[in-house]
């Protein structure tokens, strides 16, 4: 999706994908009703910025990215999604990061690193041509390795599509713990997971404690957030399951610090493999694997990366 601003004002949201006429009031058209020498697309996508460049350049249109755009009017225009707080804690903490790059595991994940940071500090794009939106590999990465008899843990279930797609790379699995706090989401999961066996579903956010805490609900990324309308409840993972578990993946919008504080029995004990995601906040980078091995110093550590821009970072502890 991209916005035409005129003036300071949307005047349109360009969408070759939806059959919206209309978003918030806004007109929603399609690219090829608009001539290339009349506007300038701000291009506000997050997973793809890069391939809607290059359709933009190839149909003749003019275009600016809007992180490059905040970086003029910051004070005037809203946080770019997942940066509130990159270049100060880039800064603070460059030890911390030295520190993290010497303990990756392998070379791609020391480039995805430093290629990551450059797009969150920088806002530079040239490093990030080499990544695409590859939603198939991710949490499913070749650097961990499944065996029969896995039992997963999926804590951000959302829809279940990412615990289908393990059931279809694992189908000899023997459990799966599924979590989910959004009633709407949790309610589409079992219809779409009601064919597999072994699933124990769970209406609650993972955390650091049990606790009724609001929830802000968004296509986007819903999260706890005190602001939010609805409340949810939260659990500790170590309260919930008492048996040994394998994997364990986190996409739970910037809660997966206290998450893992929720899980330490079970990490210390079982040694899951682990993927969480790490680009919700930025100082999540050095501090969920100082975390991570300060409960269990017996993990490798990779970082992988699968959209072309700020989001979808994933750490894995194998």
């Amino acid at each position: 999706m991209k916005c035409l601003i005129i003036g300071g004002q949307i005047k349109g949201i360009i969408d070759d994908f939806s059959n919206l006429k209309s978003y918030q009031s806004i007109p929603v058209f399609p690219l090829k009703s608009l001539e290339s020498n009349n506007c300038i697309i701000i291009i506000s996508a997050n997973i793809r910025p890069l391939t809607i460049k290059k359709i933009l350049l190839k149909n003749g249109f003019n275009s600016i990215f809007y992180f490059h755009l905040y970086l003029v009017e910051e004070r005037m225009l809203n946080t770019v999604i997942h940066c509130d707080n990159n270049t100060k804690d880039i800064e603070n903490n460059k030890r911390k990061y030295n520190t993290l790059f010497r303990n990756m595991a392998d070379l791609e994940s020391k480039n995805t690193l430093q290629n990551i940071t450059n797009l969150r500090y920088n806002f530079d794009t040239k490093t990030m041509g080499s990544y695409s939106c590859d939603v198939d590999k991710q949490y499913f990465d070749t650097v961990v390795k499944f065996e029969n008899d896995e039992v997963f843990v999926d804590c951000g279930g959302y829809d279940g599509d990412t615990t289908k797609r393990f059931i279809e790379k694992c189908p000899d699995y023997a459990k799966v713990f599924f979590f989910e706090p959004y009633q709407e989401y949790f309610d589409l999961a079992r219809r779409n997971l009601g064919q597999y066996r072994n699933i124990s579903y769970y209406r609650k956010a993972t955390y650091d404690k049990n606790a009724s805490l609001k929830f802000a609900v968004s296509n986007l990324a819903s999260t706890l957030d005190e602001k939010g309308s609805v409340t949810v409840e939260t659990c500790r993972l170590d309260d919930i399951i008492k048996e040994r578990v394998t994997y364990i993946k986190m996409d739970v919008e910037g809660a997966e610090y206290e998450s893992l504080m929720g899980a330490k029995n079970l990490i210390q004990q079982y040694k899951p493999k682990l993927a969480i995601c790490v680009y919700h906040k930025q100082e999540h980078f050095w501090q969920i694997p100082e975390l991570v091995l300060g409960i269990n110093d017996n993990y490798q550590v990779y970082l992988r990366h699968y959209s072309e821009g700020f989001s979808e970072t994933v750490m894995y502890f194998v």
